[in-house]
């Protein structure tokens, strides 16, 4: 199993606050969305079926636990 970074995806600021669509095991975008519902949907008309769903935060923080 390949190292996978979404460090670039969480700094693009277009994906900030929105819910995005992942090939599973992968950094592919396959659906971007307001709502989980709406990158499914997008992902599905890509040909995903089973896609990895998260929302990409509309910020950079540390949390320290």
């Amino acid at each position: 199993m390949k190292k996978i970074s979404y460090v670039k995806i969480y700094k693009d600021k277009k994906y900030r606050g929105k819910f995005i669509a992942l090939l599973e095991n992968s950094d592919q975008i396959v659906g971007v969305g307001s709502t989980p519902q709406e990158a499914l949907k997008k992902a599905e008309k890509q040909g995903c079926n089973d896609p990895v769903l998260t929302k990409v935060p509309t910020r950079a923080t540390a949390y320290i636990l």
